[in-house]
This record gives C-alpha cells, sequence and structure tokens, in this order.
C-alpha cells in the first residue's frame, strides 16, 4: 500500500501524466503477474545509487561517532540490495528521447498513468509499503545531500540524468531470497528468474490510462499489443504513438 512520507518530494499536480517506457515481453509479463516489477538499487545502471555524496560524508565525519558512521555505511551498503526501484518518466507530453533509451527493439510499449493513479494502484497490496517521490538531481562530487535515510538517499541522482525527469517508487523487501523464490513459482518469465528484483502486485485497471505503441513499431505489433491484453481480459485503448504522425505538407 502507499504510504506517504513527507520528505519524499510529490509533484504539485499529481493528476500530470507519468511513462513507464518497456519492451512487450516485460509488459506482457506485468500483466501475467498482474504486478509492477521493482528492480533492486543495486542493479541499476548507476554506481552511486543509494551512495552518499563526498561533502555529506565530510559532514557526518565530524559529527558522528567513526563506529557507528561505519556500522552505518555498511547498513546503508547491504540495503541497496534489498531496495526495489519502479521509476516512470513525468511528462505531459510524449518523449522520443525515452523511446529511444529504454527500447531493445523497434516493439515496445509506454504505459501511461497519472502520479495520483500510481499511489492509487496499491490500495490492495497489504504486504508491501510503497514510498513515491521526486527525484532531486544534484552534483555528486561537490553538493551536501540535505536529507540522508533509507528512503531519501535513493531519490537523489547525479545531474547527469536529469532529462529523465524520473518519478520513483521505492519499497524494501529484506528477506529477499525467499522472496524472489516464491516469485519463481508464479511466473515463468526469463528476466524475473534472478535476483534482480521483484515483482510487487498492482491494480493495473487502476494504473494504466492508455497503452502507447512505439512510432517505430509495425502495423502489426499493434494489432499484437491489442489481442494479447484481450487474453488478459484487460480492457484499455492501444494507440499509435503521436511521433509518427507527419505534417500535412
Amino acid at each position: 500500500m502507499y504510504k506517504k512520507y513527507d520528505k519524499l518530494i510529490l509533484p504539485k499536480d499529481e493528476t500530470i501524466k507519468i511513462w513507464r517506457f518497456q519492451d512487450f515481453t516485460k509488459f506482457v509479463s506485468v500483466l501475467n503477474n498482474n504486478s509492477l516489477f521493482f528492480p533492486f538499487a543495486s542493479k541499476l545502471n548507476d554506481p552511486f545509487e543509494g551512495k552518499i555524496s563526498n561533502l555529506t560524508i565530510e559532514y557526518l565525519k565530524k559529527n558522528i561517532d567513526e563506529d557507528i558512521l561505519i556500522q552505518s555505511f555498511k547498513c546503508w551498503y547491504r540495503l541497496r540490495d534489498s531496495c526495489g526501484v519502479n521509476s516512470w518518466h513525468i511528462n505531459n507530453h510524449e518523449s522520443a528521447a525515452m523511446w529511444k533509451l529504454y527500447l531493445k527493439s523497434n516493439e515496445g510499449i509506454a504505459i501511461q498513468s497519472t502520479v495520483k493513479k500510481l499511489k492509487n494502484c496499491f490500495k490492495n497490496n497489504l504486504d508491501d509499503d510503497i514510498f513515491i517521490g521526486k527525484v532531486i538531481y544534484f552534483n555528486h562530487f561537490s553538493e551536501v545531500m540535505p536529507l540522508v535515510d533509507v528512503f531519501t538517499m535513493y531519490m537523489y541522482k547525479s545531474k547527469s540524468f536529469d532529462y529523465e525527469k524520473e518519478l520513483r517508487a521505492i519499497t524494501y523487501r529484506i528477506d529477499k531470497k525467499e522472496k524472489v523464490k516464491s516469485s519463481k513459482k508464479k511466473s515463468d518469465n526469463s528476466f524475473e528468474e534472478n535476483s534482480n528484483g521483484f515483482f510487487v502486485s498492482c491494480d493495473l485497471d487502476i494504473l494504466i490510462d492508455k497503452i502507447v505503441v512505439s512510432p517505430t513499431s509495425d502495423n502489426w505489433f499493434k494489432e499484437l499489443v491489442e489481442s494479447t491484453i484481450e487474453k488478459y481480459d484487460f480492457k484499455k485503448q492501444v494507440i499509435i504513438s503521436n511521433l509518427t504522425e507527419r505534417p500535412l505538407y
């Protein structure tokens, strides 16, 4: 279930659109599990994920006992293997850059939703506490992270990623081995069958506004997406990316 945390920042307008771009196989896995996939922070492509900035470390060294600080660092580092992160792009308009960044082939989809719908889609999940906030972009080498705890530390990224306009849902699975093991029994999707992360159940009918087909796909792919969601008795509009439109003259 979504839990409010005052230190995490949400967009003022929670009806603003958010997007999740992914390959078709991963979208099918979302439908099959009726869940969103949360990769572990340690498996993301930024080596600074869940890491504290240099100036913050210097500040902590001056104000916290060294032994306590060392133990805190060890704990924070281990938590990177327990914290799951589900990322969205905040934008009222479709992004050509995000299509190119997140698709490995011509056939992909984007889930279009809103911040409010993302919060509400977890309402029936009583097993996981989900926290949601905007990513703050800063200089990891010259700026202090003003708030450091097990939630806010995953809301800071290098300014080199600010084009992502990222909204994050995060949660923790401390007993990750058991969770991953049990999730294998529910699905035979290969990308799930490892320790890269875990599925978090949600109401996809609440979450999804529209399903947008990638601008690089052929006509047959839209038909495939429509027939696939029909098999899951999932009734949502499938539209072609507006990036395929051409000027009238």
